[in-house]
């Protein structure tokens, strides 16, 4: 959540599902009190999109200013429960929902997972917001929690997975992520970095760029369709690499120099030597094809011989027909971060014995059945939609006319009952399905 829509005034605010959450927590409610059973609600991290929201009062705000960039980069806890009042203000139908759900009687609590998106959570003044705007405070206090990393209960392991596999999105110390060499601040990951500088702009024109998971995979679509809009978001991101991370590339032989005009913000003149220059081009297109297999998520070498082979074919395909390439580039790279998790999932289950693992962080719901166990993820309630597996016309179409795919959306989440002998019960459900279908309508194929 943002800082609110305010009637489509605002294009930085992503979550448009405030009715459907509170009629999904009421009807929580009322089933917990007509069976008399207790409940535990976990929202598993990014639930406020502090990046997105400025640091200003709530009676200044104004939704269709753009704000400079200096009002989202603070992580200051004083600014940070600025933005927090903000995203209050702006979607009371959720906090009024969340503060009806609480209850000691059957007991119905709700946990706060941090995510990388909402690192500001650490904050205790920014907890105590939250807690004074669903009243979990005094008697109820105990009713709501806020976990710095991962919530575990009765064989279910949630965590929202941002720390497994994905370079932009780790954050070293993330249980504890205020600054030792800046106090009073927090340490961000990179990708934090990006949606400041870019997605906070580009969505102006493009609402839907952030719905497009992982950053590296956006940047290759936008290599097949749009160069220039690829190149400056690439630059943004070579620009905010540690120079340790940076220098991989900078080492890569005569293609150094056009990433480090990239990195310089030079990208318009990077793309009319791309535009005029064949040559040039496809020694760009080479070095920009490693720049992002490194930086995606679960960056691993390929094994087998059909994927050998396969990479092979794709790298030769970089230089007769780039923008296909590219294209399926992107392709795999969001199936890796989608399908790498869910392996990331099973190895912690092989170590650990949890029988139920929930991730979110990818924005793609799935259900997966492991001899080790079960893995969901939730999905997202924000707008999206999986472009991994559709043609480079239908990529067009987006990039030329997005409100075309402004349709609705499954709003997923994970239901755990348990069985007779206590052992979980998890299903993958979709909110708009529950209220056609009843409330144990699952999405497993």
């Amino acid at each position: 959540m943002g800082a609110g829509s305010f009637g489509g005034k605002n294009p930085l605010e992503d979550f448009r599902a405030d009715d459907q959450f509170r009629d999904f927590l009421l009807t929580l409610r009322a089933e917990s009190e007509a069976s008399g059973r207790p409940m535990d609600l976990v929202i598993n991290g990014d639930f406020i999109e502090f990046l997105q929201v400025p640091a200003v009062p709530a009676a200044q705000y104004d939704p269709s200013r753009i704000y400079p960039e200096e009002a989202f980069r603070s992580t200051r806890e004083s600014d940070c429960v600025l933005r927090t009042d903000l995203v209050i203000a702006g979607h009371p139908a959720v906090f009024e929902a969340l503060a009806a759900f609480l209850s000691g009687n059957p007991r119905r609590t709700v946990t706060i997972v941090k995510g990388n998106h909402d690192l500001p959570l650490h904050w205790p003044g920014v907890q105590e917001r939250i807690r004074q705007a669903v009243g979990a405070t005094g008697p109820r206090a105990p009713l709501l929690t806020f976990s710095a990393r991962f919530f575990y209960q009765d064989g279910v392991y949630v965590e929202h997975g941002n720390q497994y596999g994905d370079p932009l999105n780790f954050l070293e110390g993330f249980e504890d992520p205020e600054d030792p060499q800046r106090p009073g601040h927090l340490r961000v990951p990179i990708g934090s970095r990006f949606v400041v500088e870019f997605y906070n702009h580009i969505e102006y024109e493009k609402w839907w760029v952030d719905a497009v998971k992982p950053i590296s995979a956006l940047i290759a679509y936008g290599l097949a369709l749009e160069t220039g809009f690829a190149l400056k978001a690439l630059g943004i991101l070579l620009t905010a690499l540690p120079g340790m991370l940076f220098q991989p590339y900078v080492a890569r032989g005569p293609q150094a120099t056009s990433l480090e005009m990239l990195r310089r913000g030079e990208a318009e003149e990077v793309l009319r030597s791309w535009e005029k220059d064949p040559a040039f081009q496809r020694v760009l297109n080479r070095s920009l094809d490693g720049v992002l297999r490194d930086l995606s998520p679960f960056p691993a070498a390929p094994t087998g011989k059909r994927a050998i082979l396969r990479e092979a074919w794709l790298r030769l395909q970089m230089l007769l027909r780039p923008q296909a390439a590219f294209l399926e580039r992107g392709r795999d790279i969001s199936r890796r971060f989608s399908d790498g998790l869910a392996q990331e999932a099973r190895h912690i289950m092989q170590e650990q014995g949890f029988p139920v693992i929930v991730f979110g962080h990818t924005h793609d719901a799935r259900w997966d059945e492991f001899p080790e166990g079960t893995y969901l993820n939730s999905g997202t309630w924000t707008w999206w939609r999986d472009f991994s597996k559709v043609d480079r016309e239908t990529w067009k179409r987006l990039f030329e006319h997005p409100e075309e795919f402004y349709t609705p959306h499954p709003l997923t989440y994970v239901r755990v009952d348990y069985r007779s002998d206590g052992s979980p019960d998890p299903q993958l459900c979709d909110w708009n399905a529950v209220q056609a279908a009843g409330p144990r309508y699952g999405l497993h194929d």
